[in-house]
């Protein structure tokens, strides 16, 4: 985990353990989800190396035909980024385990670091894909499993070749993102 990134864990992990036996009050459950969300939100992302199809296409398209400031300045291409794992339901994960990723500082960061990982996405497939789950009023639904998210949505994954590092000229790749099988397996009591 990086420099930046430490204090938004460690707070994280303190507020959490603080507050853990709230957990299962209602009022108690959105408040210490998004303790972790917020933070993880904060840190720095950790970038996958994914970038989808969209992504491509939309840097492609602002290339030929970019924003500028008013000075004349090209505007720098603006990205959306995907949290791929989302981090509120890992949190519930989390929460309803916490003799796993409570017991040390070092276990938690293992699950903040990852929940922190990012994918380019477009705005739209971004929404898109916040719809496969659903947190209110501490019922927590998943419409998709997390493994399944950028298929069921029409999404394509790319990657840049070898020593390419613009992210316009990425290609689209059988690679596929890390799941965890203890969240894949802790989501399946939630899918409806």
């Amino acid at each position: 985990m990086n420099q930046r990134s430490e204090p938004y864990c460690e707070i994280a992990y303190s507020a959490i353990r603080k507050w853990m036996h709230m957990w299962g009050d209602p009022l108690w459950n959105r408040p210490l989800t998004k303790s972790f969300y917020d933070n993880v939100f904060h840190a720095t992302n950790q970038h996958t190396g994914f970038i989808t199809k969209g992504s491509v296409e939309a840097r492609i398209a602002y290339d030929l035909n970019p924003k500028f400031k008013k000075n004349g300045e090209k505007k720098s291409y603006q990205p959306c980024y995907d949290h791929y794992l989302s981090p509120q339901f890992v949190a519930v994960m989390i929460l309803s385990n916490p003799d796993i990723y409570l017991d040390s500082i070092e276990s938690f960061a293992k699950i903040f670091e990852l929940s922190s990982s990012v994918v380019e996405t477009t705005n739209p497939e971004n929404t898109a894909m916040r719809k496969f789950t659903n947190s209110k009023k501490g019922v927590h639904q998943i419409k998709v499993p997390s493994d399944e998210k950028y298929d069921r949505a029409g999404i394509t994954l790319c990657k840049r070749p070898e020593g390419v590092t613009e992210w316009s000229k990425s290609v689209v790749t059988e690679e596929k993102l890390f799941y965890p099988k203890e969240l894949l397996k802790f989501e399946e009591q939630f899918i409806v």
